[in-house]
């Protein structure tokens, strides 16, 4: 809950006006790192309890390639919920933009960030989500990494679906390894996704009979149910390199555990309801076409377009 309050009031109030990418950083550092080292120190957990075993290599491996393969869904939804609300409340002004070196931006979104977030989430909150089952607490990390996303993405309510997925894969992953690093080296993998495999995608995209912003046509669900398939794949293989060590189970939470999350879920709903009133200041002007074109509407450049997995 202090997270995700924390993560609205830097991110959101001061995107506009400081770079990005400087941006983000500060709040790996102070709120998602900070607040999980304050965590460990007021409920004195053990640090070796919360990140678990040594993970085998092949876990590993399997773990960045289904984060770099998850970009694909994980882009499409982002687009598909982007563009409807473009369609139905208006568009979402954009952050601030960089001035950071490449360098600088893998460091910030491919090291820096997946850390932060996933000690913060796969070993911490999971850890602990495990007091109310095994697999609920799979579920509700997931489903936390999603709001989570409302607020550390500059894309707003249309990031929490992505969100969602990668939580979805990186708390299963973390299950069956023991361990929290397959789910940092998820994220990782994501954020690469765009560089490794996002440029080939795109121009074959562009090469056929649709486009790019047409996310409806022959070329986009291929893609999308192909990735998806090979992600749940590398999942499934990854479960033969589970380990042996089993985590240990917290006791379970008293009664009152949830309220927080009614905070959280209050917050989501007052923000959510300020972006839609940001949009409706900026209604979609239609395009008049002419000829055959795609379904969907268009989209900015791609590389604007694209999401990233970590604020």
């Amino acid at each position: 809950m202090l997270v995700i309050l924390a993560t609205a009031a830097l991110v959101v109030g001061l995107e506009q006006s400081i770079d990005i990418v400087f941006l983000r950083m500060l709040a790996a550092l102070f709120i998602f790192a900070g607040f999980t080292a304050a965590a460990f120190l007021i409920t004195k957990a053990q640090v070796g309890a919360v990140l678990g075993g040594n993970p085998s290599i092949p876990a590993l491996i399997l773990a960045f390639l289904a984060g770099i393969l998850a970009w694909v869904p994980g882009t499409w939804l982002l687009l598909v919920f982007s563009q409807s609300l473009n369609l139905l409340f208006g568009i979402l002004p954009g952050a601030q933009g960089t001035t950071a070196t490449f360098f600088g931006q893998a460091l910030v979104y491919a090291i820096i960030i997946p850390l932060g977030e996933g000690l913060l989430f796969f070993g911490f909150i999971l850890s602990s989500a495990r007091g109310i089952g095994r697999w609920t607490g799979v579920w509700l990390t997931a489903a936390l990494f999603g709001l989570f996303g409302f607020f550390s993405d500059k894309f707003g309510m249309s990031a929490i679906p992505t969100y969602f997925l990668l939580g979805l894969v990186g708390g299963t992953l973390v299950t069956w390894s023991g361990s929290v690093w397959p789910g940092i080296l998820v994220l990782s993998g994501f954020e690469l996704g765009e560089k490794i495999i996002g440029s080939a995608l795109i121009n074959l995209l562009l090469s056929g009979s649709g486009q790019f912003s047409d996310l409806g046509s022959f070329g986009w669900l291929t893609a999308v149910a192909l990735s998806a398939f090979l992600v749940f794949a590398l999942t499934r293989i990854a479960r033969a390199f589970r380990s042996d060590r089993t985590p240990p189970i917290p006791a379970p939470p008293g009664q009152s555990w949830w309220l927080p999350l009614v905070i959280v879920v209050v917050v989501v709903l007052l923000v959510g309801h300020s972006e839609i009133q940001l949009r409706q200041q900026n209604p979609q002007i239609p395009i008049q076409s002419q000829g055959n074109v795609g379904s969907a509407p268009p989209v900015a450049p791609p590389v604007q377009a694209t999401p990233s997995a970590t604020p």
